[in-house]
């Protein structure tokens, strides 16, 4: 009898195994993977990945607590290079455009100044008091160890720029809001003025470019106290 068995075992073996043996097993296989798949996707849902390389400045959960879906639970920040986030008028945005050289002071550091320019202009405003701006994104490229992130600045864009110019103080400049005409008091031989219209060309958040009306060397002045002349500009 345990010949027989024997025998029996061994033609079973010989003749390999069934096909509904064959379907179990590949049924176990998958069975199998699955359990792996997402024994693995269990394991990445433990893990927290930077997108980029920076500097984390905060965690918002302590061990051991539930994480809210949602919320923030680690802040990390890019600071190479630094970037600059700013408001601009909807007046002067339509002059800006990707690539646009920029000059950034910082507050902290008034005799700083840094190269930048213009990356991204946001597509949708904000609307600030009646206000319409747009937010811009600066690429600081100068890197200096005392500009630290969170500090307040200011940008100025150069959208055009031009050599050898006549030039005035903008504060030596009266503006007719009505027409758009500039004028100037220009000083006489005699020590008197008398206002002059000038024709500005590029203008800037200090000076203006004139283009008519004065030549160099004249003097311009600014009547503060009606029988003085304290402030000259040439």
């Amino acid at each position: 009898a345990r010949v027989q068995q024997a025998e029996r075992e061994l033609e079973r073996l010989l003749a390999g195994a069934t096909d509904t043996q064959i379907q179990q097993a590949d049924a176990g296989i998958a069975r199998a993977q699955i359990a792996v798949e997402q024994a693995q996707t269990a394991l990445e849902r433990t893990v927290i990945s930077a997108p980029f390389a920076g500097v984390v400045t905060e965690i918002a959960v302590e061990v051991g607590a539930i994480a809210i879906p949602g919320a923030p639970v680690i802040t990390i920040i890019n600071t190479t290079p630094l970037r600059m986030t700013a408001q601009i008028d909807e007046l002067d945005v339509r002059q800006l455009a990707r690539g646009v050289p920029a000059r950034v002071r910082v507050d902290a550091l008034p005799d700083l100044e840094l190269a930048a320019e213009l990356d991204d202009i946001a597509l949708l405003p904000v609307n600030v008091g009646g206000i319409v701006n747009y937010e811009v994104e600066l690429l600081v490229n100068d890197a200096d160890p005392r500009v630290r992130v969170g500090m307040t600045a200011e940008a100025a864009f150069v959208v055009e720029a031009r050599d050898a110019v006549l030039f005035v103080p903008n504060q030596f400049i009266r503006l007719e809001r009505l027409t758009g005409s500039a004028f100037v008091n220009l000083l006489q031989a005699d020590g008197s003025y008398r206002e002059v219209e000038i024709t500005l060309g590029l203008q800037g958040e200090n000076n203006s470019e004139v283009t008519a009306g004065l030549n160099e060397n004249d003097v311009i002045v600014i009547d503060l106290a009606g029988d003085r002349l304290p402030f000259l500009g040439g």
